[in-house]
C-alpha cells in the first residue's frame, strides 16, 4: 500500500496527509514498518507459510530484504524469531541501543 492509495481512501491529498502525518511526529512509512513488524510475528506464529511466503505477503520481492529488516526490528532472524515462538520463548523485540 501506498501513501498515495491511503491518501485516496481518506479523500484527502498526499500532501495533506504528509503534513498531518508529520505534525503528528511520524511518517508515512514509519507506520508501515511498524504495522510489517506486527504483521510479520502474526504470520511466523502460523508454521504452514514459509518464510519466503510471508516476505511476498508483506510486499517484499526478496526475503533476504525481509530477513535483514526483521533482524533490525527484532534482533533475531525469522527463524529463530518462530522457533522461539513455538517452544514458548517470547522475543524481546528490538534490541537495545
Amino acid at each position: 500500500m501506498s501513501i498515495d492509495a491511503v491518501a485516496r481512501s481518506l479523500a484527502v491529498s498526499r500532501r495533506s496527509s504528509q503534513r498531518q502525518l508529520r505534525e503528528a511526529g511520524t511518517s508515512f512509512s514509519t507506520i508501515q514498518d511498524r504495522v510489517r513488524e506486527a504483521m510479520a510475528a502474526d504470520l511466523l506464529a502460523d508454521r504452514s507459510l514459509a518464510i519466503y511466503e510471508i516476505a511476498f505477503l508483506l510486499g517484499y520481492s526478496e526475503t533476504s530484504t525481509f530477513y535483514r529488516t526483521f533482524r533490525r526490528w527484532t534482533g533475531s532472524s525469522p527463524r529463530r524469531f518462530r522457533d522461539a515462538k513455538a517452544s514458548g520463548r517470547e522475543q524481546t523485540g528490538r534490541p537495545s541501543s
